[in-house]
């Protein structure tokens, strides 16, 4: 079978965190990540260390210079924390704060608008717009042992990036990003600019049964978005479609098995579908992502490993790959 053609150029990272800590886990991760966006064209934008923060608004000062400037954690917004601020090549600010009940959570959020800084620099910034991803969850595994494998995934044209993290050979915790999609056609007076999403999903929601093929769900799974209907900004919350019928996906109707037709198990496409009230409908389609019709383990490859299983079980989301064997212990 011919698999789908993959549309964007990706740079694909592996990073390892030895194990010292969990707190030294996040801040290789986020330091890892901060590094592969800034390579790729997104834009340092303020960040803190947790000691000191930008010293106004027109501070670009990268102080998340090392891992070890993101070790900074805080329990609520107006508290002393590590931070990273950056904006995309469609100019969403996206922001990364070390805040979280333990040493394993942290939060994610963008805006379209932009953060303003507070009082305390070294706070948490704030935006009217702001869509938060996650806050409350476990990122990274509360396992306090062995290495963790941070897989990073950042376009060329600085527009989408996604991050998954490995232990003792499985996924764990949480896969996230910010991502350009195709946008659907709209009526006259609605607006959809930039046409991008955030998402976070636990990793048992990156398949159809228990999430990407579902409604949001906060902190859980699910996509988030801004859109403008009749002058009003919504923020709206999406669940994805594929190809089907009216009980499911073709994969469901296939029981899960081969299409003789085709030779192989389907990969289908994803759309997303807002549920939001003012602004439902269509919103658009993902980008190099699509759901596959047979079980998975962690890390599983397709096609010369070109393509990444990212669920362990039936119709996990496939991602693509950069063709050699994941690293994932």
């Amino acid at each position: 079978m011919a698999y789908p053609t993959i549309t964007r150029t990706w740079h694909i990272s592996t990073t390892r965190s030895t194990y010292a800590s969990l707190a030294a886990t996040v801040g290789d991760g986020i330091y890892a990540l901060k590094e592969a966006l800034l390579l790729r064209g997104y834009t340092m934008w303020a960040s803190s260390d947790g000691t000191t923060g930008p010293t106004d608004a027109n501070d670009r000062t990268d102080r998340i210079a090392a891992s070890t400037n993101f070790r900074t954690r805080a329990t609520v917004a107006a508290a002393a924390q590590s931070w990273v601020m950056v904006k995309d090549g469609n100019g969403i600010y996206i922001l990364i704060t070390y805040q979280g009940a333990t040493d394993n959570v942290f939060r994610v959020s963008y805006s379209v608008l932009g953060y303003t800084l507070a009082a305390t620099k070294t706070h948490q910034p704030t935006a009217t717009d702001e869509r938060v991803l996650c806050s409350t969850v476990d990122m990274v595994s509360a396992t306090t042992s062995g290495d963790r494998l941070f897989h990073i995934w950042v376009s060329s044209d600085a527009k989408a990036f996604r991050v998954a993290v490995a232990h003792a050979s499985a996924w764990v915790g949480g896969m996230w990003g910010i991502e350009e999609i195709v946008p659907d056609t709209f009526a006259a007076a609605v607006t959809f600019t930039p046409t991008s999403v955030g998402y976070y999903f636990v990793v048992v929601g990156m398949g159809a049964a228990s999430g990407i093929l579902n409604n949001y769900s906060a902190n859980a799974a699910g996509f988030l978005g801004n859109m403008i209907v009749g002058g009003v900004t919504y923020a709206i919350t999406c669940g994805g479609v594929t190809e089907g019928y009216a009980g499911g996906s073709l994969q469901a109707f296939l029981s899960d098995s081969i299409a003789t037709l085709q030779g192989d198990y389907l990969i289908t496409p994803i759309d997303l579908v807002s549920n939001a009230v003012g602004a439902k409908g269509r919103v658009g389609s993902l980008v190099d992502w699509w759901i596959g019709g047979r079980s998975a383990g962690s890390g599983d490859v397709l096609d010369s490993a070109n393509y990444i299983a990212m669920l362990v079980g039936a119709n996990p989301t496939i991602w693509p790959w950069n063709g050699s064997t994941p690293t994932m212990a």
